[in-house]
């Protein structure tokens, strides 16, 4: 099948982005270039290169090839255990929270940043094609940040509102008996 246009030319990328080193495939060979001089430990905090120009999104959708080129895959794979630490704790109070609201909500959350850290992590390695989805906290932009920050202040809420409700029910119980 052929595609023309945009999207065909970004799914050619995609496949082969070596084909057209200078204009398709130009971010996914550079994100590539940056992980793999970063090797097991990185060439040293501030000490990358691809971020001075070469990788064009380096701060936004391609960070994480960034923190693979100066922490190497140490790096990653501390970002992905801080990661992992805050969608499972968001996992684990959804499924202790009574509100099924706010267990949706929790849930829905946890599952927004599995989903954007995945998705980032696959696309920097071309696995998954380029799709522009920002890494939570990390990637430059206020509406980015904002957006993560809102989420978790209603995480926060919900979990904060739960253990207020379940210490004034232990109190009621107690004063009861």
């Amino acid at each position: 099948m052929n595609m023309g246009g945009y999207v065909g030319r970004r799914l050619s990328a995609w496949k082969d982005p070596f084909a057209d080193v200078y204009d398709s495939g130009y971010q996914i060979v550079q994100s590539l270039y940056a992980l793999s001089k970063g090797g097991l430990f990185g060439v040293g905090i501030g000490q990358g290169l691809q971020k001075a120009g070469a990788l064009p999104t380096a701060d936004t959708d391609y960070i994480l090839a960034i923190i693979g080129e100066e922490m190497g895959f140490v790096g990653i794979l501390l970002v992905s255990f801080l990661y992992l630490t805050l969608v499972g704790g968001l996992f684990y109070h959804s499924f202790k929270v009574q509100n099924i609201a706010g267990r949706l909500l929790l849930f829905g959350i946890g599952v927004n940043f599995t989903f954007a850290f995945l998705w980032n992590a696959v696309m920097v390695s071309n696995l998954f094609p380029p799709k522009g989805i920002a890494l939570p906290f990390l990637s430059y932009g206020a509406s980015n940040l904002f957006a993560s920050m809102l989420m978790i202040g209603l995480a926060l809420s919900v979990i904060r509102s739960e253990s207020s409700r379940a210490t004034n029910f232990g109190s009621i119980a107690l004063r009861h008996s």
